[in-house]
């Protein structure tokens, strides 16, 4: 879980240096391509996920595990999915460029 927090925090400190919003509903100024963006294309949701999972270790919560698949594979079809077509659209070949080079999530 520490590399979840360290993770979300260069993760903003990249959209900060950047001047784009770490809020997915504002509008993105820049494509962020260095920090963790160099190697997942979601740090931030990666951090969650990480901590999601961590969480459920340290309560031993078997739950929480069954409800991680369904959960992530909803979230990646929505909100993800989402966010790349609007940056595909902001930002077209420079954006696909990324995608071929850093992978969705790791």
């Amino acid at each position: 879980m520490i590399i979840a927090v360290w993770l979300s925090i260069e993760a903003a400190r990249a959209l900060r240096r950047h001047n784009t919003p770490t809020e997915p509903w504002k509008p993105t100024s820049q494509l962020v391509q260095d920090g963790p963006y160099r190697f997942t294309r979601n740090p931030i949701y990666l951090s969650f996920v990480i901590t999601y999972v961590g969480l459920a270790f340290v309560f031993n919560s078997l739950p929480a595990l069954v409800l991680f698949v369904p959960l992530i594979v909803g979230f990646d079809r929505t909100q993800v999915q989402r966010e790349e077509r609007y940056l595909e659209g902001e930002f077209g070949e420079e954006y696909l460029r990324y995608k071929e080079r850093v992978r969705r999530w790791i």
